[in-house]
C-alpha cells in the first residue's frame, strides 16, 4: 500500500493521491477501503472524512476555549546581580619556570658552570657560619691593629716609651730596648727610635766604695780626658743643678749629647746619640739630615721631660 488518499469532499467524494497529488472522484466506497490513482496506479486506502456535525462540534468546542494569553502583558524576569568568579577577574598566575636539565647540574643555558649557592639552607648552618666569619674577622681586625700598633711604636715617633731610673723618669719617642749594665755597677735602660735610628738613655752611676764621691763636676772632668767638649752650660731639671754638654771625638765611643746631675748616691746621666753619632760604631749611613733628624727625635722635649718618678 503506498499511502492515504487526502479526503476533499463528501458529494461526490473527492480524494487527492498523495503520491502524484492527483484528484479523482468515487461515487462510493470500495468496500475493502482501497482505491486506485487514475494516475500514477497506486494503490491507496481511502475513507471517508469528518461529518458536518462533528466539525460544528469542534468549532463549537473551539469557541468555548479561552483566548490565547497575551505573552507582552507577562513581566519580565529580573534575576539577582551576579558576580564574575575570581578565577574570571583575577589576572591569571605566571607561568611556571621552566625546567631545564642542565639546572640540575649548575649549568646555564650558555653551558657555563653556575656557583651553586642554596637560597635556603639549615638556620643552625648560617648562624654557625656567622659566628665562625665574626671570629675570623676579628681575628685578622687584631692582626692588623697590632700591625698599626707596631708600627706605630717602632716606626714612628707618635709613641712615647718611658725611662725610669734611680727614682727619676724621663719620655723620649721609640720603644725600650734592652742595655747591659756597664763597669763600676752602673745601671742603663734605654730607648730607640727605628725610624730615625737614634738612642736616648738614662745611665746611673753610683759612688766609689771607701768614701769616694762622684758629682757632676767629677764626671766633666773625666770626660773632659776622654773627648773633646764643644758645647758646656748649667741647666736645672726637676729641682737639680746640672750640666748640659756636647762631645766630639770620643775615645773607644761614640760621641754624645747630655746632662749630668748630682742626686743621692752617685750622679744620673741623661744621653742622647743621634744616628749621625752612631754611624761609626754601627756602620750604617744615617736616614735624614742633623736638622731633620733633631726635629724627629724631639731632642729638647727628652731632656725637659725629667722629673722624679
Amino acid at each position: 500500500m503506498d499511502g492515504i488518499f487526502t479526503y476533499l469532499s463528501e458529494s461526490p467524494m473527492r480524494f487527492r493521491c498523495p503520491t502524484c497529488s492527483c484528484v479523482f472522484e468515487l461515487d462510493a466506497l470500495p468496500p475493502e477501503g482501497l482505491a486506485r490513482c487514475p494516475s500514477c496506479m497506486s494503490t491507496i486506502k481511502v475513507g471517508r472524512g469528518p461529518s458536518a456535525a462533528g466539525a460544528a462540534a469542534r468549532a463549537k468546542t473551539t469557541r468555548n476555549l479561552p483566548a490565547d494569553p497575551d505573552f507582552r502583558s507577562i513581566p519580565s524576569v529580573r534575576f539577582p546581580p551576579t558576580t564574575a568568579p575570581a578565577y574570571l577577574s583575577e589576572p591569571p598566575p605566571p607561568p611556571p619556570p621552566r625546567y631545564d636539565a642542565l639546572q640540575q647540574y649548575g649549568v646555564d643555558a650558555q653551558g657555563k658552570q653556575r656557583s651553586r649557592r642554596s637560597s635556603g639552607g639549615n638556620p643552625a648552618v648560617k648562624v654557625i657560619a656567622w659566628v665562625v666569619g665574626g671570629f675570623a674577622a676579628l681575628f685578622l681586625g687584631l692582626i692588623a691593629l697590632g700591625g698599626f700598633g707596631y708600627y706605630a711604636m717602632t716606626q714612628t715617633n707618635w709613641l712615647n716609651a718611658e725611662m725610669t731610673l734611680a727614682g727619676y723618669k724621663t719620655s723620649a719617642p721609640g720603644r725600650l730596648v734592652a742595655v747591659q749594665s756597664g763597669t763600676r755597677g752602673q745601671s742603663e735602660v734605654g730607648v730607640l727610635n727605628r725610624r730615625t735610628g737614634s738612642q736616648f738613655q738614662m745611665i746611673f752611676v753610683p759612688d766609689a766604695g771607701r768614701g769616694g764621691q762622684v758629682t757632676a763636676e767629677v764626671f766633666m772632668l773625666g770626660l773632659a780626658l776622654k773627648a773633646t767638649v764643644t758645647e758646656r752650660h748649667n741647666v736645672t731639671r726637676a729641682g737639680l743643678a746640672g750640666v748640659h754638654f756636647k762631645t766630639a771625638h770620643m775615645q773607644g765611643a761614640s760621641d754624645m749629647e747630655g746632662e749630668v746631675f748630682s742626686v743621692s748616691g752617685g750622679v744620673l746621666l741623661v744621653v742622647y746619640q743621634s744616628a749621625h753619632d752612631l754611624e761609626g760604631q754601627r756602620g750604617k749611613i744615617a736616614k735624614f739630615s742633623v736638622d731633620k733628624e733633631r726635629e724627629a727625635d724631639r731632642v729638647d722635649e727628652f731632656f725637659a721631660s725629667l722629673q722624679p718618678q
